[in-house]
């Protein structure tokens, strides 16, 4: 970047950089050096703030280069997917850690603790594996279920002791998907998630929809806030745990943009916040869509109980119906053991080439699969709509496309359009 000028305008740019500049960590020095996150630097190099308003930037490195880490860890299998899709989607290298088995490399990483129906101490100790593990991350997200599922309290609490932080923010809205939260209430649509069909959910009902009662049995008073001011204000105040009130998309890349240059904050939320973040990103160059080998015989797995998903289910029996669907059934008897057997027919039809690609709704369903296949790793390349991502899944010598969605995601075609883009080849 050229010398600053002199005039009033450049007057005007040089403030805003220096706003930019305390947004993202950095502190002048008055020596010809500026400090960010600790790190001492000549000053020149902070200019670049103008182009990219995040620190690891100003250090002189890209968003794809340099060791940059954003990690997510997740409770199942379909949230370690569809957030990272929209990193994948804005040009971010992107994978599914299968294990142990991932490329610590790769700039965006998220991890399933495979937790969500498991009890909090439980749960804790796998989510406490992670955020150790991954504690210098600059961007680091506990990301749990949008409508509330599982012991995701237990988890943002253990996420936060071991990882470090001493902040965290608790946005649990995807305002995409129909969840916003008011007034600390969680909402589907305007209604209390505890009054919707995730109230009825056979492996894991929501309870209430009150946010703050969750955390306070783990010890966290969270500190509600109803504006990105606010929540700002109330860590200067010295809180140390907030919850932020978001209504829609726009409050929620407002939060996004004014938080993601504080490598101190835990991010804790659902995939709203993790695309949020990636939008508040922004990608080195377009990324055009990925293309894969046309699937000539795809099949959808629908393992969730939601209505939404049978909904679905019944649209694409009507508008595909050479499409091969599994469908687990809702009735008295248990739909875990059915939704294995179905797991299991579906991972023989890939091995012995009678499928060639996959759609599959619910988290436990997708991962199952993956486990039924040996499957070694999971490439996310791009979002097919919100919180349905396209993945390609390592199995053997070959790639598997693989389209996945948490049961009560999307509208009555969902599953017709999932179908539809495997058969065509990209997105």
């Amino acid at each position: 970047m050229g010398r600053q000028r002199t005039t009033a305008d450049g007057t005007a740019q040089l403030r805003q950089q220096l706003v930019q500049l305390r947004l993202a960590g950095v502190q002048l020095q008055g020596n010809g050096k500026a400090r960010v996150h600790g790190a001492s630097m000549p000053l020149h190099a902070v200019w670049w703030v103008n182009l990219q308003p995040f620190w690891w930037v100003l250090v002189g490195r890209g968003p794809h280069t340099g060791g940059m880490q954003i990690r997510i860890i997740t409770d199942d299998f379909t949230s370690a997917t569809d957030g990272v899709a929209a990193f994948a989607q804005r040009g971010w290298p992107t994978a599914v850690a299968m294990g142990e088995a991932y490329d610590p490399t790769l700039p965006v990483l998220s991890a399933d603790t495979d937790s969500r129906l498991c009890a909090p101490e439980v749960a804790a100790q796998r989510v406490a594996a992670w955020a150790k593990q991954w504690a210098t991350a600059p961007v680091l997200v506990k990301q749990f279920d949008s409508t509330l599922r599982g012991p995701f309290a237990a988890e943002c609490a253990s996420a936060w002791t071991h990882s470090g932080k001493p902040r965290m923010l608790v946005v649990p809205s995807f305002p995409a998907a129909g969840r916003t939260m008011q007034h600390g209430e969680v909402l589907l649509h305007g209604t209390p998630v505890h009054r919707s069909a995730f109230g009825q959910d056979p492996h894991n009902p929501v309870r209430h929809s009150g946010l703050l009662g969750y955390f306070a049995p783990v010890g966290i008073a969270l500190h509600l806030v109803a504006t990105v001011g606010e929540a700002q204000a109330a860590f200067a105040a010295g809180h140390t745990a907030v919850a932020l009130d978001i209504a829609t998309d726009e409050e929620l890349q407002h939060a996004a943009r004014q938080f993601v240059g504080d490598a101190g904050l835990l991010w804790a939320g659902s995939t709203g916040i993790v695309r949020a973040l990636a939008q508040a990103l922004a990608p080195a160059q377009p990324v055009a869509p990925s293309p894969w080998r046309v699937s000539a015989a795809p099949w959808v797995l629908v393992g969730s109980v939601n209505p939404v998903s049978h909904a679905q289910a019944a649209t694409l029996a009507l508008a595909c119906p050479t499409v091969p669907l599994l469908l687990t059934r809702l009735v008295r008897s248990d739909p875990l053991t059915a939704t294995q057997a179905l797991v299991a027919q579906l991972a023989q039809a890939i091995q012995s080439g009678q499928c060639d690609g996959v759609v599959v709704t619910g988290g436990e369903t997708a991962k199952a699969l993956a486990q039924a296949l040996g499957a070694t790793q999971l490439r996310v390349l791009q979002d097919l709509e919100p919180g349905v991502p396209l993945c390609l899944m390592q199995v053997a010598n070959q790639w598997v496309p693989l389209i996945s969605k948490a049961g009560g995601f999307g509208d009555s075609h969902t599953l017709v359009r999932c179908a539809q883009a495997l058969m065509k080849g990209q997105v």
